[in-house]
């Protein structure tokens, strides 16, 4: 989070920033449009010049406190969304060509295979329980 400090009474803005991490996302199949936050060098720097280049001065010329929120978070917004940019997820091949799977079966399909993984990475008489459990249950 962050905060913009303003001389406009008692007010201060502050900012919230979720990063979308989705390795932490577990068996999730239909992925929304995320960010393409790599926090890579160059799209921080790019992101820090935009902020400190851009003229704010602009809220000087407001009256209330709502509307230099309004237009601090939108120039904000705007600035992030241009650095940070929306895209699409990569589907893959696999994804495509099953689209008769219910997401449940899909779900279970993927939790299976991550078992799978999980088990031939560490094989242990635990993993390989839990992959036979699934693989019986499917």
């Amino acid at each position: 989070s962050s905060g913009i400090n303003a001389e406009y009474g008692d007010h201060l803005a502050t900012f919230v920033r979720i990063f979308n991490d989705s390795k932490h996302i577990k068996f999730k199949l239909t992925l929304p449009e995320n960010r393409a936050i790599t926090a890579t060098d160059e799209s921080i720097q790019c992101f820090t010049e935009d902020i400190q280049n851009t003229d704010w001065t602009f809220v000087h010329r407001l009256s209330d406190a709502n509307s230099i929120f309004d237009a601090i978070v939108d120039k904000y917004t705007e600035i992030y969304n241009k650095n940070f940019p929306l895209k699409a997820p990569k589907r893959t091949k696999r994804e495509k060509s099953n689209p008769w799977l219910l997401e449940w079966l899909k779900c279970a399909c993927a939790r299976k295979n991550s078992l799978y993984h999980i088990y031939i990475k560490e094989p242990s008489t635990e993993n390989k329980i839990k992959y036979q459990k699934m693989k019986k249950n499917e």
